[in-house]
């Protein structure tokens, strides 16, 4: 009986010490797919960066930035994977710009600082209904935390509904929209303010698959046809979470 009890006490001592050193005690148990790809290996490429003032900008909020804009832009959108940044705390004056595309896959543009227009209308006389033109842009991301000011108090005083002497008609009622968007795909444009238009805030035409999202456009009521947001012949858009405060309607004969 002793016997018997000694030899249970040492089989058990043993089968502890293999439990506690570690040693397999029969089939091992798979846990997870042995094959599934290391994190390093799925981690998404970082954007490059193309930075604004790297092409002259000074953001000072006199300086003419204009030229700068363009160069940078030429260069973003030759180029694959790349963020076009517009640095905060900065104030970029520019007249008309038309960033043309297609351009490489992968662009976004952050507007992070202030653009405002400029306030010479002679610098619109080649174009008088742009003064932020995207076109031709495929798989584009506009965003940020900076805002787009157009200036249009210079505008709206010429404008035949707040100055009766000046008759209303086609040549007179000719605005730059502030932001316009023409023949563009797959496209988003959100968290961004707009204030101040020279005529309608942000305008979308001949485009397709579009998102809008979370966007403040804000005018004083005595503006006239600052328009928020303008649609035509376009399909596939969803707006969503704006915030929308424009000119009131002004009773004209």
């Amino acid at each position: 009986m002793f016997l018997r009890s000694l030899l249970i006490l040492l089989l058990a001592t043993c089968l502890l010490s293999t439990f506690c050193n570690g040693k397999k005690i029969g089939k091992p148990i798979k846990r997870g797919n042995s094959s599934a790809p290391k994190i390093d290996n799925v981690r998404k490429t970082p954007q490059a960066i193309i930075d604004t003032q790297a092409f002259g900008a000074k953001g000072d909020g006199l300086t003419n930035d204009t030229e700068a804009f363009i160069k940078a832009w030429k260069k973003a959108c030759k180029t694959e994977n790349v963020v076009l940044l517009v640095p905060r705390h900065k104030r970029y004056y520019v007249g008309p710009i038309k960033f043309y595309g297609p351009c490489k896959k992968g662009l976004r543009m952050m507007i992070n600082g202030e653009l405002k227009a400029s306030k010479n209308i002679s610098d619109y006389e080649q174009d008088r209904r742009h003064w932020l033109l995207f076109q031709n842009m495929e798989n584009f991301t506009v965003e940020g935390v900076g805002s787009i000011d157009g200036n249009g108090e210079v505008w709206w005083k010429h404008s035949c509904k707040i100055d009766k002497t000046i008759p209303c008609n086609a040549k007179t009622l000719i605005a730059p929209t502030a932001m316009f968007f023409n023949n563009c795909t797959n496209v988003t444009v959100r968290n961004l303010e707009f204030k101040n238009p020279q005529k309608m805030h942000l305008t979308i035409s001949k485009s397709e698959h579009f998102e809008v999202s979370r966007l403040r456009l804000t005018a004083p009521a005595d503006s006239p046809n600052t328009d928020g947001i303008h649609i035509s012949w376009t399909k596939d858009i969803d707006i969503h979470h704006c915030y929308i405060e424009t000119g009131l309607k002004i009773n004209w004969q």
